[in-house]
């Protein structure tokens, strides 16, 4: 398996990447069984990995080696072309990892394969990694009772940093997928009449979506007036008026990986107020991305953003600045004056700044992508931003 390739003949997966960081890492293999590193490590994505957590899929990956990767046995037999192929049909997808080995039932007969393999591996007086966050307690224990010798630790960091780094492919899918949220939501909210309620507005950006190639929806919130100051409201059948502020914050999945844009905009004509205070969050914002160098400190961004708020007169009451992104919406690092991590070349982040008003909510985020130089804001399309006003 020394070129995994998706099925564009493009490298989602940085193999030489993942081979060093575990050989580099003092495990005898990795244990991954999240959606997200399942996803990176095989190849294979579908919605069921996080809809049948029952049914687990599990990649084991040895520090010497090939990766196997183990799943529902009706799925595995699918793919072999042996057994029932009317039960399943076609998928859109398969794995990368050539060594699969079906399991029968739920998480117990995936325990009973997973410690075959690792005994095939030689894995018996050693530490393995694993998700701490994400292997459930049962598949644990179950570990722990067949192997009693195999050492449990967390493998949570080397996993983070595997998926650090975005490979071409990955860039390219995240650069196309934001900016199709960027420019739906600028064109529905763009077009927002008064008397229209907020699940009509989401119910027209859902469609256009869907239309740039949408599989899923990872967050959905859209709110006005004293809703928007909820933390993170859902659309509701509450009817906009004509100088309300419309909160969004948006983002679909394709092929597993998340999308997050957040825009602001009046139905009519902003007032002055509303134009001042957009106006003066965007200049922060644009300041935190010109400052984003390789190396600089998460903390350094989180503690800048503040700066700027109060050289511009706001009072900080927002809370993260940013985070990366990939195949999930938050991804190390996060920018918070407590995250001394460094940026690194090729990270993909989310810049995101906001402030809440009493009955309304300012919210800017755009996609940028950290090159050698510095940041490009992939989502904003033109040099300077303004309040989206619906002129209808």
């Amino acid at each position: 398996m020394a070129d995994i390739r998706n099925p564009d003949g493009d490298a989602y997966l940085d193999v030489g990447r993942v081979r060093r960081l575990v050989a580099e890492s003092g495990f005898a293999a990795v244990l991954a069984v999240s959606q997200e590193n399942v996803t990176y490590l095989s190849g294979f994505y579908h919605p069921d990995l996080r809809a049948s957590p029952e049914r687990p899929h599990l990649v084991l990956w040895p520090a010497s080696g090939d990766p196997v990767f183990v799943v529902p046995r009706a799925r595995g037999m699918h793919w072999a072309g042996q057994g029932d192929q009317s039960f399943i049909g076609p998928e859109e997808t398969r794995p990368l990892i050539q060594d699969v080995r079906p399991y029968d039932g739920e998480h117990p007969g995936m325990v009973r394969v997973a410690v075959e393999v690792l005994r095939e591996l030689g894995i018996r007086d050693a530490v393995l990694g694993v998700e701490l966050r994400s292997l459930p307690l049962k598949i644990s224990r179950d570990l722990s009772r067949l192997l009693p010798t195999v050492r449990q630790e967390d493998a949570g960091p080397v996993l983070d940093a595997m998926r650090a780094i975005k490979s071409p492919a990955e860039v390219a899918l995240m650069t196309e997928m934001n900016r199709a949220t960027a420019e739906c939501l600028e064109f529905v909210l763009s077009s927002v009449r008064p008397g229209e309620t907020e699940l009509q507005i989401a119910g027209r950006l859902t469609s256009a979506l869907w239309e740039r190639g949408a599989h899923a929806f990872a967050h959905t919130t859209l709110a006005t007036g004293r809703r928007s100051t909820s933390w993170h409201p859902v659309p509701s059948g509450q009817p906009v008026e004509q100088g309300m502020l419309i909160r969004t914050d948006w983002g679909i999945r394709i092929d597993g990986y998340v999308s997050d844009v957040a825009r602001n905009a009046v139905v009519g004509r902003a007032s002055a107020t509303q134009r001042d205070r957009f106006a003066r969050i965007s200049e922060a914002h644009d300041t935190v991305v010109d400052a984003i160098r390789p190396g600089v400190l998460a903390s350094d961004l989180s503690a800048m953003a503040r700066r700027e708020y109060k050289r511009l007169g706001l009072d900080y009451n927002w809370g993260i600045v940013g985070h990366s992104i990939g195949l999930l919406g938050h991804e190390a690092p996060l920018l918070l004056p407590d995250v001394h991590e460094p940026v690194l070349e090729g990270m993909m982040l989310e810049i995101e700044l906001g402030y809440f008003g009493d009955d309304e909510v300012y919210h800017i985020e755009d996609l940028v992508h950290v090159t050698e130089d510095g940041a490009v804001n992939i989502t904003q399309r033109l040099p300077g931003r303004s309040l989206i006003e619906s002129l209808y």
